[in-house]
């Protein structure tokens, strides 16, 4: 239990203790090796405040198995996209656009055409796309589907593709 190999992890602070006691009370021919575990403690502690040099020898042993701090993760990175501003093309009436309305990529294509409609479906999750977007689209074109790996931006490929192309 005492050696770590290059597949094991190293010991616990609890086993390191449990060895220690069981190590000790096998060389003292005690048979308690937990109560050996506390006697030790408080034979140690005394010892500490007597013993200069035993003192400094618990130090360096301490200082030796104190686990090393964790240099600091740097901070991660958003890869989030700049705000786009849409920008009508059509005045498609004096309604207001909700963009949390049921998406309908054939509405927002007529408001903001081709180049902005990318910007305008991406700022939908895949999943309202897929739950609202897509069956709209699967109804001009029947058995056509996204990928099932497709992420968001390929969902919005495929969406983009077929509102454009008609």
């Amino acid at each position: 239990m005492s050696t770590a190999t290059a597949n094991q992890k190293p010991p616990t602070v609890a086993q390191r203790a449990t060895e220690a006691a069981e190590k000790s009370a096998r060389y003292l021919g005690v048979e308690n090796p937990k109560l050996l575990g506390a006697v030790l403690a408080e034979a140690a502690f005394n010892e500490l405040r007597y013993n200069r040099s035993f003192a400094d020898r618990v130090r360096a042993a301490y200082a030796a198995s104190a686990p090393k701090p964790k240099p600091p993760r740097p901070p991660r990175k958003t890869t989030s996209k700049p705000t786009v501003t849409l920008v009508p093309i059509k005045d498609v009436g004096p309604h207001y656009m909700d963009m949390t309305a049921a998406v309908d990529p054939y509405l927002l294509y007529e408001v903001f055409g081709a180049k902005q409609l990318p910007d305008a479906l991406g700022r939908f999750t895949k999943k309202k796309l897929l739950e609202e977007a897509v069956p709209l689209v699967q109804k001009r074109h029947p058995g056509e589907k996204p990928p099932k790996s497709a992420n968001t931006e390929g969902v919005i490929a495929f969406i983009v593709q077929r509102v454009v192309n008609g």
